[in-house]
This record gives structure tokens, C-alpha cells and sequence, in this order.
């Protein structure tokens, strides 16, 4: 067997890295994992399986990616079963697997298989004699000769199997047994995963909101590059413009074993022209404003397009030398603009909250603490920032200020996860809503960060889900 160790406390072990079968066999991969973490491990398990066809002297290859959740056992007795499909031809298909956990460090870890190559031939037995015919052939000048001594000798006798050739077949037969007692198991798990991503397809297919959105995607000249990719709760699909090459997508979570929180993402230069040289009054303050920033010498990005839950929002990012950046979005109806934001510094109106606060607490403490007449006062330590409860108290002004103003207080709701999130993980800066969407999959902070966007360019409306998602935020920071 070939083990593999990628990981302090996980090993993933494989018997060959080519396995062969005869065509129109089902392939199954038994993959065993030794777990000395001392509990079960929760992560995503990603395959990827390539298959190139020859025809004509040519080569064709197309592969496929698919990404779940997956938990291996404190106890991982039974081995992963990975089910390559069948063919109808010989042909070799390459499966590569990797998995990523986070220790209780909080590092991200991955344990990663080597390639294996799966051959599909039309005689399986004779390609494994030619395979021990030239492992035989690569052995030492000794060896060989040793062979062929043996072999004047013993003429007319079956040959004599060494003690490492014994061991080797005893282990082989060991293996064909296991794969045996294994395979109506691992066949019953893969029947299980197609049926499973089967009535996805299904239900998927049956969505009106799925079927609107991928018209409208069509009809603006994308076409998709691969069939939905589906997760335990999610799916995802590519689309490309192929006189343009620009890029669009469609995703969704399932919940209820309904797909929801449907959204399609896509950049159009074509429609992105339209809304400039709409006469609408909105629509010309936005190229002004576009203008402007690039007579300051801001470098634009394409504009870039949400559909989700019937509204279609606008996002266009701008950077300067200085790495200064300045993001506009807006919402829109067809091409006319119904209002935008200049995003010059979002958290603008948080950090002057914060330093109001600040302020307050150097006034009372020079009130009420400090000692009127002090030498020397000792040198202190500053303290680390508490970001948790930093956080907390930047949720507690989005509830004291939702009765007065709702877009401000879903800002510093939204703002309150972002914070943490980036505080917690250390990161260099901030995160926008969607690098958070993209990061944090959590559907519930999801919704969030939607509501917010929504309140900010929806005129303050809301559906009276405030403090539901306070709950949310809470539990997230808590």
C-alpha cells in the first residue's frame, strides 16, 4: 500500500496510483484514512476527475470538480469510496482528492492524495500480467542473474516463488478480498450521492426564479460553461460570453429541501454603457461622479452586476496610486438608476461613533480619576483591543439607533459581524459584503448583509426582521 501524510495527526492511504479496469466496469477507489486526532474531523472534501479520449491522433480531455462537507470519524473504520463511473471505451481517467480541515489551532489544513490514474481496457488480466512483466524487468543485474541460474537448474520445474513475492501475493489477495466484502457498500454509497445530486438536479431544474435568471443570463449572450456543481446545501454554475469573454454566475442554498437566496452575478460593458448614456437625471450624476474620479486619477473596474430576490444592484470600484479605494453601488430598474452611494470610506460615520465614544471615556476618567496632584504618573501597558467587545458595543448602537434612523442602524449591524470577523482572523483590512459573503458561508449572516445592502438602497424600508438579525449577529460575536 502507498501512504500518504500530509497532516500531523490524519493519514490517507491508497493501494496503487493506477487501478485498471475492464470497460464497462464500475470503478470504485477505496481510499483509508487513519485518524490520530483524537476526535472526529469536520472539513470539505474536493475530487476532481479528468478524462482524455484519443481519436485521431488528437487528445480531448474535459474534468470535473465537485466540493462537499465531510466529517471522517474518530474511528474511520470503513474507507472513503470514491466511484469513477464507467466507460464504454478504454480510455484513462485522472482522479486527484484533497481535504481541508482546521486544527484546534486554527490553522487550515489539507491532506492531498497524489494523482491516480484509472485505466479502462478491454482485458484487465492481461494488462495486469504486462504491468508485473515490467515491474520484473526494472529489478537489479543481480536479481537477473540470480533468475536465470535458476532457471538452467530447475528446467523443467515450476519456478520458485522468493519469500518477498509470497508476502506480495498474500497481501494482493488480502486486497482483493477486502475490495470484495467493500464493493457492494461503496456501490450502495454511490448509488446514494447520484440520487442524491439527481433530485437536486431535479428540483433545481424545476425552479421558476432558476429558470427566469438563466434566461436572462442567455438572452444577454452567456452561455454556461458546465452543468450546476451541487454541495451538501448549495450549488453553484458558470456561465462565459463568448464574444466578449465576459463572466457571469448562478448560485443558491437549499433549505427545506427547497433552493432559495437565489443570486446571479455577471459584468456586461454593453449594459454598463446604456446606464451612462441614459438621459435619466440619476443616471448622468453617476457618470459625472464617474468622471470625477477619474480626473483624480482613479483607475476604474468593470462594472459588475446582482440580481437577487428582484432587485439588481450595481457595484463599479475604483483604485488609486495610492492604493486608495473608492467603490460605487447602486440599485437599478432596467437601465435607469435608482440611486447610488459614493463609497468614499463606508465606515466613515462608524469610526467618528468610535471616536466620540473615546473621547467620552478620556473625559470622565480625567474627571473623575485622575489625581489632582500627581508627580508621576507610572507608565502604563496598553491593553489588546477587545474586539468581541468592541463589537458588541458597536450592536448595541445599531439597536438604540434603529428606532431613530434604519438604514444607519442596519449599517452598523452589518458593520458589528464584519468587524469581528476581520479582528478575529487578523486581517490586513476590512472586508466589503461580499469578500464576508464569500468567506463566511453561514446563511443566516448571509441574510444579514443582504437585508443591510437592501435597507441601504431600498430608501430605509425593511420587513421588520431587525431584531432576528440582531439575535443572528449576536450569537456570532458571543
Amino acid at each position: 500500500m502507498i501512504q500518504i501524510v500530509y497532516a500531523e495527526d490524519l493519514v490517507f492511504t491508497v493501494n496503487s496510483t493506477d487501478y485498471y479496469f475492464n470497460v464497462g466496469q464500475e470503478a470504485i477507489i477505496p481510499v483509508y484514512v487513519e485518524n490520530d486526532y483524537g476526535s472526529a474531523i469536520s472539513g470539505q472534501l474536493t475530487y476532481t476527475i479528468t478524462e482524455t479520449v484519443s481519436s485521431s491522433g488528437s487528445y480531448y480531455s474535459s474534468s470535473n470538480t465537485q466540493t462537499q462537507g465531510f466529517t471522517i470519524l474518530e474511528e474511520q473504520e470503513e474507507p472513503i469510496a470514491f466511484g469513477i463511473g464507467t466507460s464504454d471505451k478504454e480510455l484513462v481517467r485522472e482522479f486527484a482528492s484533497s481535504f481541508k480541515y482546521t486544527n484546534e489551532a486554527g490553522d487550515q489544513v489539507i491532506v492531498t492524495l497524489p494523482k491516480i490514474n484509472i485505466h479502462f481496457v478491454e482485458n484487465k488480466d492481461e494488462q495486469s500480467q504486462s504491468q508485473e512483466e515490467q515491474q520484473q524487468s526494472s529489478s537489479s543485474d543481480e536479481e537477473e542473474q540470480q533468475t536465470q541460474s535458476t532457471s538452467e537448474t530447475q528446467e523443467n520445474t515450476e519456478p520458485l516463488k522468493s519469500e518477498d513475492q509470497m508476502q506480495q501475493d498474500l497481501q494482493n489477495n488480502q486486497a482483493s478480498q477486502d475490495s470484495s466484502a467493500l464493493k457492494n457498500q461503496m456501490n450502495q454509497e454511490v448509488q446514494d450521492s447520484q440520487q442524491r445530486e439527481q433530485e437536486q438536479k431535479e428540483q433545481l431544474e424545476q425552479n421558476s426564479e432558476y429558470q427566469d435568471m438563466k434566461e436572462q443570463l442567455e438572452e444577454q449572450g452567456f452561455n454556461q460553461e458546465n452543468e450546476p456543481n451541487f454541495g451538501s446545501d448549495e450549488f453553484s454554475q458558470e456561465f462565459t460570453n463568448p464574444e466578449t469573454g465576459e463572466k457571469a454566475s448562478l448560485s443558491g442554498s437549499m433549505d427545506n429541501n427547497t433552493f432559495d437566496d437565489l443570486k446571479s452575478e455577471f459584468e456586461s460593458e454593453s449594459l454598463e454603457n446604456d446606464i451612462l448614456n441614459n438621459q435619466n437625471k440619476t443616471n448622468q450624476n453617476l457618470k459625472k461622479a464617474i468622471e470625477d474620479l477619474k480626473e483624480k486619477g482613479f483607475n476604474e473596474s468593470p462594472m459588475k452586476f446582482s440580481t437577487s430576490n428582484n432587485m439588481t444592484t450595481f457595484q463599479k470600484e475604483f483604485v488609486d496610486e495610492k492604493n486608495n479605494t473608492v467603490v460605487i453601488k447602486g440599485t437599478l430598474d432596467d437601465e435607469e438608476v435608482l440611486e447610488f452611494d459614493e463609497d468614499k470610506d463606508r465606515n466613515l460615520l462608524l469610526w467618528i461613533i468610535l471616536i466620540i465614544f473615546a473621547v467620552a471615556t478620556y473625559y470622565f476618567y480625567s474627571k473623575y480619576y485622575k489625581k489632582e496632584n500627581a508627580v508621576e504618573e507610572p507608565k502604563k501597558t496598553l491593553k489588546p483591543l477587545d474586539y468581541r467587545k468592541e463589537a458588541l458595543k458597536i450592536l448595541k448602537d445599531a439597536e438604540k439607533t434603529y428606532s431613530i434612523d434604519k438604514k444607519t442602524a442596519y449599517e452598523l449591524l452589518a458593520y458589528s459581524v464584519r468587524y469581528f470577523y476581520s479582528h478575529k482572523n487578523k486581517l490586513s483590512k476590512e472586508l466589503s459584503n461580499d469578500e464576508f459573503r464569500k468567506q463566511v458561508k453561514d446563511k443566516d449572516l448571509n441574510s444579514l448583509i443582504l437585508a443591510s445592502e437592501m435597507i441601504e438602497f431600498a430608501k430605509g424600508k425593511d420587513k421588520g426582521e431587525f431584531n432576528r438579525f440582531v439575535d443572528f449577529a449576536r450569537r456570532f460575536i458571543k
